[in-house]
């Protein structure tokens, strides 16, 4: 019935074309329109309505080639951000499924909650392959939904890391205790799902993701074969099929992306990049009790401990304060040859490893073994965020199994109680030691919330995860709104004055803008854009531009472009404000844009330059004056920065 109750709510959301977009705030009247049914749009969702919804909509409105013109050159479109391509991978990316059936409203509607769907029903899936407990495996997966990390961040990729992989999980599991075609078939869906996971394509969500879960994993693979559940033939035969059926493909996908996947490997930034490790703070690990603060607050609190709402977010860890009474229940809840405690062992062991890399460092080998030298520290916390969660699960299920003395009970609640209080409070006294905008009821809530989750969880501990299941939701799901359709985005006023121009005779050719806002609103368009942004570097496209590479550091990079324009430049200047950042600076009638066919800019400042017509005044978003510039080429127009692969 679970399962079935999350399609219902898919489906409905589907068939309305109600989205959690941000993309309101592209129209004129930043998101004040009919179109929003419930909240607020965010804009600290930047990466959400600047970056990858105005993607998809140039993708579907474009047939969703598998290249598209949109930053500086052509790039796979297959390859970064999840967008919808019609080629063979579309069957690994279901959330996609609906965009060549379905208007791009309800198509995006599903796309939208389909990823929630996809972790929601691959974490009850594991769950109940892994403690055989119904309610629990609802419960942990609503527990998980409802995390202010999952939905401040809200990309495909940190839902579905989880979920496939998840998946993967529960399918080995089930496949190793099965016999004939049943194993075939179960390890064939355990493939299927490891390959969607792999194309997935966001390694610092999707390594300590697979950590996470093939930990958890290999302590129920261990029970299984301790009790004889299944042998370790089966084992390997399930691990070869599935094995042997997710290589395939995904050898095919990076032999036919390789100049794509190498640009990415060779890149400064993400590429090159080694994180050391330990330098997280504790209280990170705690802000998610603190959600109704920045879900009513969040400008207000910005940059007070951490840099902004996203970067903020964390999940409910009551796994990580109940490491610290778990020594003194241990040996009730995990006794010798119980079904559950290869688990414990596994996600304990899981946990230990993501705490040592925040709080300490790993050793240079394992760091790089394990390849968390290569996840930023506030990305670990998803695979902290799950293994918490089946530990508290996993353990819950245990005390509704076995009896455990009263007094040891009072000890490890009094153990529980004061860690959560301690952790909750003295991140509450650091948020008013910098003067941040926190009520002291708001204070009291996220106290209460967590000292009572803890005080009933070694005696309710059903009731106690539901508490906090119901907080997370509370302070999570409203995070972003609720909007009907994405018109304001498509229909607004700059992307019909773009496809009015672009559509008239003569109108052709590639468009700059100067802003983040305008740069999205060409994507949206759909135009050639060479101010869109870049999910990887084209090198040969950027070499039109920096033959030298004397800014190679700079454009090597996943980047958002800024342009900005100086009549008095007799070549490009490129920078880097920050590390995904670049900023080109260029003469507007520099002959290097020729070689892009660049024939309209898009200003919100008057632009004077002997090659410039002005062509059209708009408004854009938050009401801002448009200038739309027609471009005389300078020497002879050409396409060849748009033709190199």
């Amino acid at each position: 019935m679970f399962p079935l109750a999350v399609f219902v709510v898919l489906m409905t959301f589907t068939a309305f074309g109600i989205s959690g977009s941000s993309t309101p705030l592209l129209a004129t009247d930043a998101g004040s329109g009919d179109s929003v049914v419930f909240g607020l749009p965010r804009s600290i969702r930047s990466d959400e309505w600047i970056v990858h919804t105005p993607m998809v909509i140039s993708q579907v409105e474009n047939d969703s080639p598998r290249y598209g013109d949109v930053g500086v050159g052509s790039h796979d479109m297959s390859i970064l951000s999840d967008l919808p391509v019609l080629d063979w991978t579309a069957v690994f990316h279901p959330n996609h499924w609906a965009y060549p059936i379905l208007p791009i409203d309800n198509a995006y509607a599903f796309d939208w909650w389909s990823v929630g769907a996809i972790l929601v029903l691959g974490t009850y899936c594991f769950l109940l392959v892994v403690t055989g407990s119904l309610r629990w495996s609802i419960l942990g997966a609503l527990f998980l939904y409802g995390s202010p990390y999952l939905h401040w961040w809200y990309t495909a990729s940190v839902f579905t890391a989880i979920g496939w992989m998840a998946f993967a999980g529960a399918f080995l599991l089930v496949a190793v205790t099965s016999t004939g075609r049943r194993r075939i078939v179960f390890s064939a869906l355990g493939a299927f799902s490891l390959v969607c996971f792999a194309l997935v394509i966001y390694p610092p969500w999707q390594i300590p993701a697979a950590i996470a879960v093939a930990g958890v994993t290999s302590g129920a693979l261990w029970t299984r074969w301790r009790t004889n559940a299944a042998s370790l033939r089966s084992i390997v035969t399930a691990g070869a099929v599935m094995a042997v059926l997710t290589l395939i493909p995904l050898g095919v996908f990076v032999l036919t992306r390789r100049p794509a996947m190498n640009a990415i490997a060779h890149t400064v930034y993400p590429g090159a990049r080694v994180i050391p490790g330990g330098s997280l703070p504790w209280t990170h690990l705690f802000s998610s009790w603190f959600g109704l603060n920045y879900l009513t607050n969040g400008s207000g609190m910005r940059g007070a401990l951490f840099p902004n709402e996203s970067e903020a977010s964390s999940f409910l860890f009551l796994g990580v304060t109940l490491l610290f009474a778990l020594p003194l229940v241990w040996r009730f809840v995990a006794p010798l040859g119980d079904r559950l405690r290869g688990v414990m062992i596994a996600t304990v062991a899981v946990m230990a490893l993501f705490l040592t890399q925040l709080f300490v460092g790993l050793p240079k080998i394992v760091a790089r073994v394990t390849y968390l030298s290569v996840v930023p520290e506030p990305r670990t916390l998803i695979g902290l965020g799950f293994s918490s969660m089946v530990l508290v699960v996993a353990i819950g299920v245990s005390l509704e199994r076995f009896e455990i003395p009263r007094r040891t009970k009072w000890f490890a609640t009094a153990v529980l109680v004061s860690v959560s209080a301690v952790c909750v409070i003295g991140l509450a006294q650091d948020f008013r030691s910098v003067h941040a905008a926190m009520g002291s009821r708001l204070i009291a809530v996220a106290v209460i919330a967590a000292v009572a989750s803890a005080a009933l969880y070694f005696w309710r501990p059903l009731v106690s995860v539901g508490v906090i299941a119901l907080f997370g939701l509370m302070v999570s799901v409203p995070v972003n709104p609720l909007v009907n359709g994405i018109s304001q985005a498509r229909d607004s006023l700059v992307v019909s004055k773009v496809r009015t121009i672009s559509s008239a005779p003569n109108g052709d050719g590639a468009w700059v803008a100067e802003t983040y806002p305008l740069a999205s609103l060409l994507t949206t368009a759909g135009v050639q854009n060479l101010s869109g942004v870049n999910l990887y570097p084209n090198v040969a496209a950027w070499e039109i531009i920096d033959p030298s590479h004397t800014y190679e550091n700079a454009w090597n990079r996943y980047s958002q472009a800024v342009w900005s324009f100086d009549t008095n430049l007799k070549a490009a200047v490129v920078a880097l404000p920050q590390a995904d950042m670049v900023e080109v600076k260029i003469n507007p009638c520099d002959p290097v844009l020729d070689k892009f066919n660049l024939r309209h800019i898009v200003t919100e400042a008057r632009v004077a330059a002997p090659c410039l017509r002005l062509q059209e005044e708009s408004v854009g978003p938050y009401g801002v004056p448009v200038f739309f510039y027609e471009r005389t080429p300078v020497g002879i127009p050409s396409s060849e920065g748009w033709t190199v692969r």
